[in-house]
């Protein structure tokens, strides 16, 4: 008989314990395994700069690269920069990104290749992927660069700041995509000007530069075009120095360029030319005004950008007859050129103190003299516009000619910009009724007027005039201001009583509210408003015809300007001086005047020259560091003062008195890209700067500290283009421009270490792993306890046998 066939027991208890032991040895180890793929956001930053050649789009290369490994649940995108940063392809799937590629170019407008934003841009990727984090919670964030690394935003966004935002992002890669600069182009890279220089005296321009070619020339230009040209020898760095003489005062902006290099933004210096004393002459046309020497600009002239600086440097600035439509932020200007220690002479007119003048405006709230009575409570204007089926026809015959309704809508609208700060208005549609039906007016600011214009239903009905016309006497009899007119606009086609319509007329007209009716077309009521046209018989009411919508425009206009103020004419006044300062001499008043605006004196001015009758001629009135000088009359005009000596002193001494000192001689510098340099000769016995008011930026003045050789310095910002001197007391001492080299993109800015870059702002980017510790150290305990059993189970089939 066979013997049985035993068990290996003992090895298999053996076996056991060497598993435990090495289950033990790798939980000691804190040995992992990798999880499974996470998806993935990956960022195309793409440099569109010009030394990059300007692309809009990345090349296909970059596209595979964006696109290399990419799977279906992963998404990218497209970040673009150049001067600024832009979203070329916002967050889609890889599948779809060329599409989406495609649909940008189409659309995308033209970047301003001169700038490189690369700080920007990475900043601006982190922080999207930041507020985003919950639309792709889980994604790894990877970054490829397409650049040549010439960053010229350092200032703006420190690389401090852009790593940190990388880093709390969570940013796993980033892969650096290098291109080479094409930039090699001659240059005109700076433009020194001495910021500020007297006209009619020399001054030196430095063009600072590289040639890459002999014999390259070198042009200088001013608005006008080219100014003078120069020749530099030989290849490498240049420089060459540009004297000019300039004899009108204001400021000037020159550039300079290699010839033929027209793609790349010139250097620019800015020059303020000052006369010291001279006067600033502002007026409709240029015409000679007795008793100012002055340089003359006409409204047609002025340019907002410019309008700051070119006031500044001058000593005192007169108005003569501006009209009211002409200041448009003229009248702002002056309040704070006068603010700031300015003089500011305003001549009246026709277009000053009278009707349609400047009552209400800005320019009225430094004047000395006023177009009302101080007790004046501002103007209502009621307007009430033709909603009728008849407004829907076209405003003229021409093809594609805008419906009545549509110009009347936008001359109301135009109407806000021009008008007087305290004029009240009701604007109100009607039909059969009034529009809305039973709904309640509301009187507003004319500033508001846009709003409610927006809201006036489509036209549609017959004519009603009785509504507005008693509506407005209700009104008016309730209002508190003086001045109240009514602008009713409509074809006047209406089936009313011509008895009933006058009587309404005849109603406002003994409340003192002026009427005028505007028509779309001649002004000649047809045969559909014979009602009308009797009823306005004997009548003040006006009647205007618009033929064109710029003229429907300007008759808004005139309207709320009448409305503002009386004509309130005197003629035939004796002239006496009334001046207890001194500030004009006897001779300096002429015995009379043929007709004069009658005006009142403001709170805190003093009157210089009265009639025999006491009424106000000549004032003047301090404003914040500065003063006003004003004249009720317009000299040179015969129906007004006469042009004579007499005439021509008062004139002067009124300049005189608020002129402000003479500034000193100025000179500034820009130091780098931030700091500017400036020394100042102050004229005798006056004091020197203690603060820089930048024009060009938001902000406080900034202080000026003592700096080598009797400068004085300040840090100032890249894109500030003029400069304030300004006094310890807030007056500016002075006006100069600041010079703008050509973007940094064009001066071989230094490239940036992306590889340094990417380690620091890059996190750990090992995939995750899932720690198998406390599993192997599990498996070890089981696998001891099995080897413990099978060795007992071992031992007690021994002692069977």
């Amino acid at each position: 008989m066979a013997a049985p066939v035993r068990l290996a027991r003992p090895r298999l208890a053996t076996v056991l314990a060497v598993a435990a032991s090495l289950a033990a040895l790798s939980a000691a180890l804190d040995m992992k395994i990798r999880a499974g793929r996470a998806s993935v956001l990956r960022v195309l930053v793409h440099d569109a700069s010009a030394s990059c050649g300007a692309r809009a789009m990345p090349d296909e290369r970059e596209i595979a690269a964006l696109l290399e490994g990419l799977g279906s649940s992963d998404r990218v995108c497209v970040l673009s920069f150049a001067a600024r940063v832009g979203w070329a392809v916002r967050q889609c799937s890889a599948s779809d990104l060329r599409r989406e590629l495609a649909r940008a170019a189409a659309i995308a407008r033209p970047a301003d290749p001169h700038g490189s934003s690369l700080f920007g841009a990475l900043f601006g990727a982190a922080d999207d992927a930041i507020r985003n984090r919950d639309a792709h919670s889980g994604r790894r964030l990877e970054l490829i660069v397409a650049t040549d690394g010439r960053a010229t935003d350092r200032l703006e966004t420190p690389l401090g700041t852009v790593i940190a935002k990388l880093r709390d992002a969570g940013c796993a890669s980033m892969r650096v995509l290098r291109r080479e600069p094409t930039i090699a182009s001659p240059i005109v890279a700076e433009l020194r000007g001495p910021g500020a220089a007297r006209a009619g005296e020399p001054f030196t321009l430095e063009a600072r530069g590289v040639a890459t070619r002999d014999e390259t020339l070198v042009e200088l230009l001013d608005d006008s075009g080219v100014v003078e040209t120069r020749q530099v020898r030989g290849e490498g760095p240049f420089r060459l120095a540009f004297t000019r003489i300039e004899e009108n005062t204001g400021p000037r902006a020159l550039s300079a360029r290699i010839v033929g290099a027209t793609e790349i933004p010139p250097p620019v210096a800015r020059v303020a030319l000052t006369s010291p004393g001279e006067a600033l002459l502002i007026g409709a046309d240029p015409r000679r005004v007795p008793g100012i020497e002055a340089g003359w600009r006409t409204l047609r002239d002025l340019r907002a950008r410019d309008l700051a600086p070119l006031l500044a440097m001058h000593d005192v600035v007169v108005l003569d007859d501006v009209p009211s439509s002409g200041l448009d932020g003229l009248d702002r200007e002056l309040r704070e050129f006068v603010e700031k220690g300015g003089g500011v002479v305003l001549l009246g007119g026709p277009h000053s103190f009278g009707a349609g003048g400047w009552a209400g405006r800005d320019i009225e709230r430094i004047s000395p003299l006023v177009a009302r009575p101080l007790d004046g409570t501002g103007t209502f204007l009621y307007v009430a516009i033709d909603g009728s089926g008849s407004m829907a026809e076209t405003w003229s015959d021409a093809p594609g000619a805008a419906t009545r309704d549509a110009v009347v809508r936008g001359a109301a609208n135009a109407l806000a910009g021009f008008a007087g700060d305290d004029t009240r208005v009701a604007l109100r549609q009607f039909s059969h009724d009034l529009l809305p039906e039973g709904g309640a007016v509301e009187v507003i600011p004319i500033s508001a007027m846009g709003r409610a214009v927006d809201s006036m239903r489509p036209p549609g009905g017959p004519t009603a005039l009785l509504p507005p016309l008693r509506e407005v006497l209700t009104l008016s009899s309730a209002r508190g201001e003086k001045r109240r007119s009514a602008l009713i606009l409509t074809d006047g086609r209406t089936a009313e009583k011509a008895s009933e319509l006058r009587e309404a007329l005849v109603a406002l007209e003994a409340a003192h509210v002026r009427v005028t009716f505007v028509l779309p077309g001649t002004g000649a009521l047809d045969a559909e408003a014979r009602p009308l046209r009797e009823a306005l018989t004997g009548t003040s009411v006006r009647v205007i015809g618009a033929t064109s919508p710029e003229r429907l425009a300007e008759i808004f206009r005139e309207v709320e300007e009448q409305a503002r103020v009386d004509e309130p004419v005197v003629s035939d006044r004796k002239l006496v001086l009334d001046d207890a300062t001194g500030l004009l001499a006897a001779d300096a008043v002429p015995r009379s005047a043929l007709r004069l605006d009658r005006v009142w004196l403001a709170d805190g001015a003093r009157q210089l020259v009265v009639t025999d009758r006491d009424e106000p001629v000549a004032a003047l009135r301090r404003v914040g560091l500065g003063a006003v000088a004003a004249l009720a009359t317009r000299p040179g005009d015969p129906n007004w003062l006469p042009a004579d000596a007499a005439t021509a002193r008062l004139v002067a001494s009124l300049v005189r008195a608020v002129a402000r000192p003479a500034s000193g001689r100025v000179r500034v510098e820009r130091d780098g890209a931030t700091r500017l340099l400036v020394a100042y000769e102050p004229s005798p016995g006056a004091e020197p700067p203690a603060f820089a008011r930048l024009n060009g930026e938001q902000g406080d003045a900034v202080p000026l500290v003592p700096a080598d050789g009797g400068l004085l310095a300040c840090e100032v910002g890249t894109r500030a283009e003029w400069v304030d001197l300004v006094a310890a007391d807030g007056r500016v001492l002075a006006t100069a421009g600041l010079d703008t080299p050509v973007p940094a993109e064009y001066r071989d800015p230094p490239a940036v270490d992306l590889d340094a870059l990417a380690a620091l702002a890059c996190r750990d980017a090992t995939p995750p792993a899932t720690p198998l510790a406390p599993w192997l150290a599990a498996f070890a305990a089981v696998l001891a306890l099995a080897s413990v059993a099978a060795a007992r189970i071992k031992s007690s089939g021994a002692s069977a046998r």
